[in-house]
């Protein structure tokens, strides 16, 4: 039989201060969990059948076996960020956010297995004199810290414009490359605020075009995946009648993986008529993604099987549209109907080394999608 039992524990604090009320506050919040796996399974003896009336049952200390395993996993994260949003008159409005969040996750197993059990009905390590396997340990650690700032900016509410930036760092990366620097930018302007737009709010409720060009990180690889790792086989010794436990390199070593960084062009335009009976929003894109993060396949011959690299540039461009309308709407009656569209490219325009084209054994090739 087999017997699991869970515990969880999550918890979320968050305090706020107004400072200077309605111009300057700072906010902090610190979330935690924890959660504990443990399961047991049990093999007692069986009864074999070597013909249609012939039994044979096996003793209990052969086959009987206890296994308990147990999970354990602490999460922590927290905010701490201010905003400042002084009074400039009517025309202007200015709103700053600066902060620090940071991320911690720690993950641990344990396995421990004996054979023999001598009392079938209570299962116990102690009441076993069978053979006890090595526990079996595993886990990781990582960490993930950033700093942001964000300012806003609008102009009698028809010039919008945006600047934030971001400085992150996470212990996935190797010394030398564990921070990465994102900023971002964007603008908008409201042209059916303007003195010239003449056109009637009941036609045209709404036109504004808007622009935003920033950089993204991406560090989503697993704990240690750079430091390289190790898996267990056995070796044959004289013509296979010996069999011996061994590790042979698995993934190779990378001490120079870095972020992956994503650039992102975005040009759109929102619209609505009929006093918002008709909306909608069109969107050029254009994202490359440099220093894409990938698990490679390597060759035999290198003595490793894989290996996580920055294999190289990807892009992806096209167009988004989406409409929203309400056709009818009564007292007692809602219709709406949702229409979408996209198109999308997306190809690698680079390799790791520049001067290939392809690379077959991963199924890459330059000027085709990466899946």
């Amino acid at each position: 039989y087999q017997q699991e039992d869970k515990f969880t524990l999550k918890d979320k604090l968050g305090v706020e201060i107004d400072l200077v009320k309605d111009v300057l506050k700072v906010s902090g919040d610190l979330s935690y969990l924890f959660s504990r796996n443990t399961r047991e399974r049990v093999t007692n003896m069986y009864t074999g059948y070597t013909g249609p009336e012939s039994t044979i049952t096996v003793n209990e200390s052969q086959g009987s076996t206890l296994q308990n395993v147990r999970y354990d996993m602490n999460y922590v994260s927290s905010n701490i960020y201010a905003e400042y949003t002084p009074k400039l008159g009517d025309d202007h409005s200015l709103k700053l956010l600066g902060g620090w969040n940071l991320e911690k996750k720690k993950y641990r197993t344990l396995t421990v297995k004996r054979e023999g059990l001598t009392v079938p009905s209570k299962p116990s390590f102690g009441l076993m004199d069978g053979v006890t396997s090595d526990p079996t340990v595993g886990g990781y650690d990582w960490s993930y810290v950033g700093a942001f700032f964000r300012a806003n900016y609008g102009y009698k509410g028809r010039y919008l414009a945006e600047f934030s930036c971001r400085y992150d760092g996470s212990s996935k990366f190797p010394n030398n490359s564990q921070w990465g620097f994102f900023p971002s930018a964007s603008a908008a302007w409201r042209v059916s605020q303007e003195k010239f737009w003449n056109v009637s709010p009941k036609a045209v409720s709404n036109l504004k075009l808007r622009a935003s060009y920033g950089m993204t990180g991406n560090y989503s690889i697993a704990a240690y995946a750079t430091a390289g790792t190790l898996h267990g086989k056995y070796a044959n010794f004289n013509g296979g009648e010996l069999h011996r436990p061994g590790l042979e390199p698995e993934t190779r070593p990378t001490p120079d993986l870095e972020w992956e960084r994503n650039k992102m062009l975005d040009i759109g335009l929102d619209f609505g008529f009929l006093k918002g009976r008709i909306h909608g929003t069109i969107d050029y894109y254009d994202s490359k993604s440099y220093d894409l993060l990938y698990l490679k396949v390597l060759p035999y011959t290198s003595g490793f099987n894989r290996a996580w690299t920055n294999i190289g540039d990807t892009r992806n461009r096209g167009w988004e549209v989406s409409l929203s309308t309400v056709p009818v709407e009564t007292k007692d009656f809602h219709l709406g109907v949702n229409l979408s569209y996209y198109r999308n490219k997306e190809e690698l325009i680079r390799l790791q080394d520049p001067k290939m084209k392809e690379d077959i054994n991963n199924g890459l090739f330059v000027g085709y999608p990466v899946n």
